[in-house]
C-alpha cells in the first residue's frame, strides 16, 4: 500500500534532544552544497545522511536521465543492509532505470506529480525491473517495513530526481521530527545535486576539449613531419630544374626562337614560385613547431638592409623604381642576421612589388629608447582601412594590396611569417596607411645592442637543437 505525504513542517519536532539533531544534518547538508562539487561524492553523501542521522535502513539517490526519459539508480547508502541488498539484486544497481513514463513505480509517479509519496512495499519503487518475488526477497534482506519517495527540485523548482529512504520501522512508528528532518533535507540537496552535475558536465567537456586538443596537437607534428620530408624530397628535383631551365636560358639564346624563350621563362618563374612556397612552408612549421633558434649576434643593420638592397636593385632597376636608405646614427642591434635578413626582403620585396614606375620604397630608422623602429615606406597602392586587420596572417591576400597574388606571385605568407620573426626577437611590427593609392609603412623595432632589453632576449632566445639544425638544412636555396 502507498499514499501521498502531506508534510507540515511542526516547530515542536525540533525541541529538547532531537534539535541537535536536527543541527548535525544541517551541518552536513552545508557540508554537501559547500565543500564538494564533485558529482559522485555528492550523491553518495546526501545518500548516507538520512541513514546515517536518521538511523534508517538505506538511503537511495537517482537522477533523471533526460535524453533517455528515465530516472536512474546513481549512489546507495553505505549502511549494511543496503550493501547487502545490492549484492542480491539480479540486476546491477547502477543499471536499475525506470521509465519516466511508468508511473506504476512510486519513483517516476513522484516525479510526474512532483509529490512525496510512503509505502510498505518495496515491489512499489522496483516494478518493472524486478517482480514482486525479487522485491520480497530485497526487502527482507534490507529488514524495512517502510519507504518513502521524495522528488528532488533544483533551482526554478526544476525536479532532477528523487531520494528514497526505506526504515524498519511502520509508518506509524516514525515520528514528526523524522519526517520533518527527511524533508529539510531533500528540500536542500537538489541545489547540490544540481551545482554537481554542472561541475560534472563542465569537467566532461573539459576533458574533452583536452584531449581533441591533443590529437590537434599530434596532427600539427605530423603536418610540421610532412612539410619537412616534403622539402627534403622536393628540393633535389627543384633544384635541377631550375638549373637546367637556367642553363637552357642563358647556354642557347642563338638557337631560341621567342616563343620558347617566353615558354622556358614562364617555367623559371614557376620553379622560382613553387621553391618560395616550399620554404615559406618550411618556416612556418619551424615557428609553429617550436622549432626554431636564434644565433644573436651584434648587426649593423645599416650594411644589413644595403645587402637586402643591392639583391632587389635589378627588379627596381627593371620596374623604374626607386629604393633609398636613410643611413645617419644608427645603432647596432642584436638580432639573428639571417632571420632578420628575411624579414628586410619580405618587406622591402613586398613594396617594390606594389609600387608602380617612378615610384620609391625607402628605409629610415629612428632610435626609441632601448629599440630601433625600422620602417618601409613606398609610394604604392596603399591598404585600405578595412583591410588592415587582415595582414600578417596566415595566406592573408588583400585583392587592391600588399600580398594580393595576380600580378606579384606571392605566397601570402611573407607578412605572417615576418610577424613571427620579428615577435621571436621581442619585437612588433605593424603597417599603416592612408588609404589606397597614398602608399603604407610597414614598421618593425629590434633591441638595440648593450641595451637592457637586448640582454633579456639573450637570456630568453631559443637555443639552436639538434632538430632545428636538421631543419635548417631543409631550406632550398633560391
Amino acid at each position: 500500500m502507498f499514499k501521498k505525504l502531506d508534510f507540515k513542517l511542526s516547530q515542536a519536532s525540533v525541541e529538547g534532544d532531537d534539535s541537535s539533531r536536527a543541527l548535525l544534518v544541517s551541518h552536513e547538508l552545508n557540508q554537501i552544497i559547500l565543500e564538494s562539487l564533485d558529482f559522485e561524492d555528492v550523491v553518495q553523501k546526501i545518500a548516507d545522511t538520512i541513514p546515517n542521522q536518521l538511523k534508517f535502513a538505506t538511503g537511495v539517490v537517482a537522477i533523471i536521465d533526460t535524453e533517455k526519459g528515465t530516472i536512474r539508480r546513481v549512489a546507495a547508502s553505505r549502511t549494511k543492509e543496503a550493501i547487502e541488498a545490492i549484492k542480491a539484486l539480479s540486476v546491477p544497481f547502477k543499471n536499475i532505470e525506470i521509465p519516466l513514463s511508468y508511473t506504476d513505480n512510486l519513483i517516476a509517479r513522484a516525479v510526474a506529480e512532483r509529490h512525496a509519496f510512503v509505502t510498505d512495499t518495496v515491489f512499489d519503487v522496483m516494478d518493472p525491473v524486478l517482480n514482486e518475488e525479487e522485491s520480497a526477497k530485497i526487502q527482507g534482506i534490507m529488514g524495512t517495513k517502510t519507504t518513502f519517495v521524495f522528488p528532488i527540485f533544483a533551482s526554478h523548482d526544476r525536479a532532477i530526481g528523487v531520494f528514497i529512504a526505506s526504515t524498519g520501522k511502520e509508518i506509524s512508528e516514525i515520528t514528526q521530527y523524522e519526517r520533518d528532518m527527511v524533508q529539510i533535507f531533500i528540500d536542500g540537496v537538489g541545489v547540490a545535486i544540481e551545482h554537481a552535475l554542472l561541475y560534472s558536465k563542465l569537467k566532461n567537456i573539459s576533458d574533452e576539449l583536452a584531449v581533441a586538443n591533443n590529437r590537434l596537437k599530434q596532427l600539427d607534428q605530423l603536418k610540421d613531419e610532412f612539410v619537412s620530408v616534403a622539402s627534403h624530397e622536393l628540393r633535389t628535383p627543384m633544384t635541377a630544374i631550375k638549373s637546367f631551365l637556367w642553363m637552357a636560358l642563358n647556354k642557347q639564346k642563338e638557337n631560341m626562337t621567342p616563343d620558347l624563350k617566353r615558354y622556358l621563362d614562364k617555367a623559371y618563374t614557376s620553379t622560382e614560385r613553387l621553391i618560395n612556397l616550399v620554404n615559406d612552408m618550411l618556416n612556418i612549421s619551424r615557428i609553429e613547431g617550436g622549432r626554431i633558434a636564434l644565433k644573436l649576434e651584434m648587426v649593423d643593420i645599416v650594411a644589413l638592409t644595403t645587402d637586402v638592397v643591392e639583391e632587389l636593385q635589378p627588379k627596381a632597376t627593371e620596374k623604374g623604381v626607386r629604393l633609398e636608405i636613410a643611413k645617419a646614427n644608427v645603432p647596432n642591434v642584436l638580432c639573428d642576421k639571417d632571420k632578420i635578413h628575411e624579414v628586410l626582403l619580405n618587406l622591402m620585396g613586398n613594396s617594390l612589388k606594389f609600387t608602380p614606375k617612378d615610384g620609391t620604397v625607402s628605409v629610415v630608422f629612428r632610435k626609441e629608447a632601448e629599440v630601433l623602429d625600422i620602417a618601409v615606406s613606398d609610394t604604392g597602392r596603399g591598404i585600405a582601412p578595412e583591410d588592415m586587420n587582415k595582414l600578417f596572417t596566415k595566406f592573408g591576400r588583400l585583392d587592391n594590396s600588399y600580398v594580393a597574388v595576380a600580378e606579384s606571385g606571392g605566397t601570402g605568407l611573407g607578412l605572417y611569417i615576418s610577424k613571427s620573426l620579428v615577435e621571436i626577437h621581442k619585437g612588433k611590427i605593424w603597417a599603416e596607411s592612408d588609404g589606397l593609392d597614398h602608399g603604407a609603412t610597414f614598421t618593425f623595432t629590434l633591441p638595440i645592442f648593450g641595451t637592457g632589453l637586448a640582454e633579456n632576449l639573450k637570456k630568453d632566445a631559443p637555443k639552436e637543437t639538434s632538430d632545428t639544425k636538421e631543419l635548417e638544412k631543409t631550406k632550398v636555396n633560391i
